[in-house]
C-alpha cells in the first residue's frame, strides 16, 4: 500500500493498530493537479504512484452513497471523490518567513540616524531621494503636484541635507580605526576605541542593509498594488507616473473572454433544453431500464419487475413474430422471449390457486372494451394415472386429491376397510376461460379429484372464480359449458 503524499501523514504505514484510509490518485487535469500540490505544501514532481488519502477531504467532497453506483446500478464498494474535490484537512501549515529587522532596531544600533515615523506619502518622498534614475522631463500639459507640506516632510529633508556631514564623520572614524590598527600596542585606550569603532561600523552596515531592503520591499509593494497611482514631486522637480495600462489591457482581454464564455454557456443551455425534451419524449415510450440500455449499449443490468410486467403484456398482446420484429429489426431495447418465458414459469399455479393466472388474464384483457370482456367457462374432467410425483417448482409431492371425496364413496370404502388417506387422485377437474366476442382462451384453475367429489365444494370454488374476475378485471361470465355426467348435473 503506497504512502500518503501529505507531510506527516502516516496512512500507508502498516504498523499494528494504525488506522488506514482509502487513497486517491492525483487528478489528470493539470489545473486541479496543481491545486492539490499547492494545498499539501510540497514542492516535488509527482508520479503515477502518488496518492493522497481520504483523511484530508471533507464529507461533502465525496459522491453521496445514493449516487455512487456502478454501470449496473449497484452500490460501489469504495468511495468516489467529486471532480471539484480539493484536499483541505490535516495539511502542513505554510512556511512563514521571519522578518529580518525593523527600523527601530536600526535606529537603536546607530544613534546618529534620526528616528522618524513615516506615512505612505513620506515613504514615496524618501524613495524618490534614493532613486538612481533621473526624473522625467517637464510636460506642460501635466498637472504638477507638490510634496506634502507637513513637519515630517521637513524633518526628512533636513535629515538628508545632513547626510554629507554624517558621511564625513563616518570617514573620520574609519581613519582613526586604521591608525589604531597600525599601532594597537602603544595605548590600551586606542584598543578600546578601536573596538568601539568596529562595533559602530558594524551597526552602521546593518542599518544600511536594513534600509536598502526596506526600500526594495516598498518598491515591490507599489508595483503589486493595482490601484496605486502616486506621483510625488520635490520642489522645482516635476515627476509623472502613468496609470497601469497593462492592467487595463488585461481587464479588457478578460472581459472579452468572459463574453465568449457567456455565449458558449447560452449555446449549452439550449442544447440541454433540447436533450431534456427528447428525454421526456423517450420516457413516455420506454421504461427507465430501457432508457438505461439505450444510453449504455454494453450494459448487462437486470430488468426490474415493473419492466418485465410491461414486456410480458406486450409479448402477449402482439405475439411472438411482432415482438421479434420490434426487438431485432427496429432495435428496441427488449429482453429475449426466452427471458420472458423463464420469468413466466415462476408463476404460482398450484391446485385451486388462481391469483397469478387472473393477473395474467388482466394483462391480456385490460385494453378490451366492455363487450369484449364477456367470457364463458369451459369445465372438463379428465382421467390421470394414480401416482405420486415430486414437483420441483413447488418443492412437494403431488398426486393426492385436493377436493373432498363424495360421501357415498367414503362410506363404501369404510365398509370395505380401505383407508381414505391412502387413496391417490385419479382425475383432474379443470376450468378454462374463453372469449365470447373476441378470440382468446386461458386455463384458469384446476383440482385433483377422486372418482367422485363434493358438488358443493366445487360450486363454491367456481362462484369464487367468477367473482374474482369481475372484481379485478370487470369481466362478465355469460355461460358455463360442461358434459352431462351425473356429478356435473349435481352442480
Amino acid at each position: 500500500m503506497p504512502y500518503c503524499a501529505v507531510v506527516s501523514c502516516k496512512t500507508g504505514n502498516k504498523a499494528v493498530g494504525r488506522k488506514q484510509y482509502q487513497q486517491f490518485s492525483l487528478p489528470e487535469s493539470k489545473g486541479m493537479r496543481q491545486k492539490w500540490l499547492e494545498r499539501i505544501n510540497r514542492d516535488f514532481t509527482p508520479n503515477k504512484n502518488t496518492r493522497i488519502c481520504g483523511k484530508h477531504f471533507k464529507v461533502e467532497d465525496f459522491v453521496p452513497d445514493k449516487e455512487n453506483l456502478d454501470s449496473k446500478g449497484r452500490q460501489k464498494k469504495f468511495m468516489t471523490l467529486k471532480s471539484s474535490a480539493i484536499p483541505s484537512l490535516h495539511l502542513k501549515d505554510p512556511i512563514v518567513e521571519k522578518p529580518r529587522g525593523t527600523k527601530t532596531s536600526a535606529a537603536t544600533a546607530n544613534p546618529d540616524v534620526p528616528e522618524v515615523n513615516l506615512n505612505e506619502a513620506d515613504v514615496e518622498y524618501m524613495d524618490y531621494l534614493h532613486s538612481y534614475c533621473k526624473p522625467p522631463e517637464n510636460d506642460p500639459g501635466q498637472e504638477q503636484l507638490q510634496p506634502p507640506e507637513n513637519d515630517l516632510g521637513q524633518e526628512l529633508q533636513e535629515a538628508f541635507e545632513n547626510e554629507p556631514e554624517q558621511q564625513l564623520q563616518s570617514e573620520q572614524h574609519e581613519q582613526q580605526a586604521q591608525q589604531a590598527q597600525q599601532h594597537p600596542e602603544n595605548n590600551p585606550e586606542q584598543q578600546q576605541q578601536q573596538q568601539q569603532l568596529q562595533n559602530e561600523q558594524q551597526a552602521q552596515n546593518v542599518a544600511d542593509i536594513i534600509e536598502e531592503n526596506e526600500f526594495v520591499m516598498t518598491i515591490q509593494k507599489v508595483l503589486d498594488d493595482e490601484t496605486f497611482v502616486a506621483p510625488v514631486f520635490l520642489p522645482d522637480i516635476q515627476y509623472q507616473t502613468t496609470v497601469g495600462e497593462s492592467y487595463q489591457d488585461t481587464i479588457a482581454s478578460l472581459e472579452t473572454a468572459l463574453e465568449k464564455q457567456k455565449q458558449e454557456n447560452d449555446k449549452l443551455r439550449e442544447a440541454i433544453c433540447i436533450l431534456e425534451i427528447k428525454v421526456d419524449a423517450m420516457s413516455k415510450l420506454f421504461q427507465p431500464d430501457q432508457l438505461h440500455r439505450i444510453l449504455n449499449s454494453k450494459s448487462k443490468s437486470h430488468w426490474s419487475d415493473e419492466s418485465l410486467e410491461v414486456f410480458i403484456k406486450l409479448y402477449i398482446k402482439i405475439g411472438t413474430k411482432s415482438y421479434q420484429y420490434l426487438r431485432n429489426k427496429l432495435n428496441w431495447p427488449l429482453p429475449d422471449p426466452t427471458t420472458l418465458q423463464r420469468h413466466m414459469n415462476k408463476i404460482s399455479f398450484k391446485p385451486g390457486e388462481s391469483d397469478d393466472i387472473v393477473k395474467l388474464v388482466n394483462l391480456k384483457t385490460c385494453d378490451f372494451s366492455e363487450q369484449d370482456k364477456q367470457y364463458g367457462l369451459v369445465i372438463d374432467e379428465m382421467s390421470t394415472q394414480s401416482k405420486l410425483e415430486w414437483d420441483p417448482t413447488n418443492g412437494e409431492f403431488v398426486g393426492y386429491p385436493t377436493v373432498p371425496t363424495g360421501p357415498a364413496l367414503v362410506e363404501k370404502r369404510k365398509k370395505e376397510g380401505i383407508n381414505q388417506e391412502d387413496i391417490l387422485a385419479s382425475h383432474v377437474f379443470n376450468i378454462m376461460i374463453v372469449g365470447v366476442l373476441i378470440k382468446f382462451k386461458q386455463l384458469l384453475a384446476y383440482h385433483h379429484t377422486d372418482r367422485s367429489w363434493c358438488a358443493k365444494f366445487i360450486a363454491r370454488w367456481i362462484v369464487g372464480l367468477i367473482r374474482q374476475l369481475y372484481a379485478e378485471n370487470g369481466m362478465k361470465c355469460m355461460f358455463l359449458t360442461m358434459d352431462q355426467g351425473k356429478q356435473n348435473l349435481a352442480l
